[in-house]
C-alpha cells in the first residue's frame, strides 16, 4: 500500500450560464492548489522518490506540487427530484486542463462523462428504473504524469456497491 498523506491548499471559482428556454448549463471553473504529500512509511517515500513523478518540476517529488487548472463544462437535467427521482435524464460533460501554460507545474486532461435516467417501472407500480455510467480518465502530457492524489477512487453506494468508499484504486 502507499501510505501517504496529501497536505494542500488552494481555491477553486466558478461561473455559469443557463441556456434559454432549454434543461441546459453551461459552465467554467478555475482551480489552482499547491500540495505536498508526507509519506507514512520508508518504502512510499523510497517509491515517490524513485517515479519523481515523472518530471513534474517542485523540488522534489514530494512537494511544491501546483495544480492549475480550468475546467469547461455543459449539464443537462430533467430529473423531477434530486433524492427520490422517478422520471428525467441527465448528462454532464467536462474536460479538466491542468497546464504549465496556466501557472502550475502539472500537466492533465481529465474528460468527465456522467449519464442518468430515470423512468416509472412499466410491469410494478411505485417501481423505477434508473439507469446511472460514469465515465473519466486521467493523462498526462507534455512528458508529465499526474500526481498520485489526482487520481480517481470508486467504491460504496453511489459507485461500486460491496466495496467501501474509495476502496477501488487505479495500481501502477
Amino acid at each position: 500500500l502507499l501510505n501517504y498523506v496529501q497536505n494542500g491548499h488552494g481555491f477553486s471559482i466558478s461561473s455559469s450560464y443557463q441556456l434559454k428556454r432549454s434543461f441546459a448549463r453551461v459552465g467554467i471553473t478555475y482551480g489552482f492548489d499547491n500540495s505536498s504529500i508526507v509519506t507514512d512509511s520508508d518504502v512510499s517515500r523510497n517509491y515517490f522518490e524513485y517515479i519523481n513523478f515523472q518530471g513534474l518540476g517542485g523540488p522534489n517529488s514530494l512537494s511544491g506540487i501546483k495544480t492549475s487548472s480550468i475546467t469547461p463544462s455543459y449539464s443537462y437535467n430533467t430529473v423531477n427530484h434530486p433524492i427520490t427521482p422517478t422520471g428525467g435524464r441527465s448528462l454532464f460533460l467536462s474536460a479538466q486542463i491542468a497546464g504549465s501554460v496556466l501557472g502550475g507545474n502539472v500537466n492533465t486532461i481529465r474528460p468527465v462523462v456522467d449519464v442518468k435516467y430515470f423512468k416509472p417501472a412499466p410491469w410494478k407500480k411505485n417501481h423505477i428504473l434508473a439507469f446511472h455510467a460514469m465515465a473519466s480518465t486521467l493523462m498526462g502530457y507534455g512528458g508529465k504524469q499526474p500526481p498520485p492524489f489526482a487520481r480517481s477512487y470508486i467504491g460504496g453506494e453511489q459507485d461500486v456497491r460491496g466495496f467501501d468508499i474509495w476502496g477501488i484504486s487505479p495500481v501502477v
